[in-house]
């Protein structure tokens, strides 16, 4: 369709350059006779992938300890550390979590409870500190006596049941968004 002289030209203009797509983690453009969201090729190397999980655990129990001594409840420290734990397995591992699930679990288990019992001792020293006049063994000592005590832990259930059901909800709700995104290659990825 031509316009006539002296009317602007009411064509559409030529459509723009395709934007770049989100696959797995970067975002890319698309390539020719690619498929956009296509996992990567190559098995799932779980070893490494738990090997880049284990920095998510170490720095969330630091903050987790730092946030409990400031007199908070550092549950939400446990969202973190599971989620963090997930995203950089799957980044380790080259895909998300298929064949590795159950060691990224136990790995998450181990590194909450750890958590825990950290802030747990973040508190017994606090109190050591204090009362170290009345106490008569050494803060070694009395950090393993009472880390294993059941009065003492007693009085952390609720809190370690938060801290734990937090951590729960973390890991399991990225690993559903990572397998539903896996699972769904030409789904939005704004999502």
């Amino acid at each position: 369709m031509t316009n006539p002289p002296g009317r602007p030209n009411f064509e559409p203009p030529a459509a723009p350059p395709a934007a770049p797509r989100r696959t797995g983690v970067w975002a890319t453009a698309p390539r020719a006779g690619t498929v956009v969201g296509e996992p990567p090729a190559g098995p799932e190397r779980v070893g490494r992938g738990l090997l880049f999980a284990l920095p998510a655990l170490v720095v969330g129990a630091a903050v987790a300890v730092a946030i409990w001594s400031l007199g908070y409840i550092a549950s939400i420290a446990a969202v973190v550390i599971a989620a963090g734990a997930v995203v950089l397995y799957a980044r380790g591992a080259g895909r998300p979590p298929e064949r590795g699930v159950a060691a990224l679990v136990g790995l998450i288990v181990v590194g909450l409870v750890g958590t825990f019992l950290a802030c747990i001792g973040a508190d017994l020293s606090a109190y050591y500190d204090a009362e170290s006049a009345q106490i008569d063994y050494g803060r070694a000592e009395f950090l393993a006596v009472n880390l294993v005590n059941p009065d003492v832990l007693g009085g952390y259930l609720p809190d370690a049941l938060i801290f734990l059901l937090l951590g729960a909800l973390g890991a399991g709700g990225t690993l559903f968004r990572l397998m539903r995104r896996d699972s769904h290659p030409t789904a939005d990825p704004a999502r």
